[in-house]
């Protein structure tokens, strides 16, 4: 009964706040409001998923979304996020994404083979390759200049 306590208290939290979040993009440009819209809306969808799941869960369900991760591999994971997040603000974006996702990737993976540490570089390089597309070429919005 804990976990469905907290798990509804940080829905409930978390869909107050992109409540709050929304309304602070009031009396912004639209063009500017796009992106933080988009991910307020993701962040509510992820709070009402919690929600259900906390709700299926008093009806006796048994709901997983990311697996039997064992703890000390998400505190391994927040821990490289937060290397990723320095190396991409003081040495470049791209060297910070590309370490940081493939890093989460093989460690969050259930196979560590070669194969799919081939597979998780590709997508790797592949999303770092559509976001640059995307923001530079497309939006014009350039990376911060680093090191590289």
């Amino acid at each position: 009964m804990h976990e469905q306590t907290l798990d509804y208290g940080l829905g409930a939290g978390l869909l107050g706040l992109g409540a709050l979040l929304w309304t602070q993009l009031e009396g912004l440009p639209i063009e500017g409001t796009l992106f933080p819209a988009a991910l307020i809306c993701f962040l509510a969808v992820c709070s009402l998923a919690l929600i259900l799941r906390a709700f299926l869960q008093g009806k006796g369900a048994v709901v997983h979304f990311f697996g039997e991760t064992p703890v000390r591999q998400w505190f391994t994971a927040v821990i490289v996020f937060a290397i990723q997040c320095i190396i991409a603000m003081y040495v470049s974006f791209l060297v910070g994404m590309a370490l940081g996702m493939t890093t989460l990737l093989i460690l969050l993976s259930p196979q560590r083979t070669a194969r799919s540490i081939v597979c998780n570089l590709l997508f790797v390089g592949l999303f770092l390759g559509a976001i640059e597309f995307f923001f530079s070429s497309m939006m014009h919005i350039y990376f911060p200049e680093t090191l590289f």
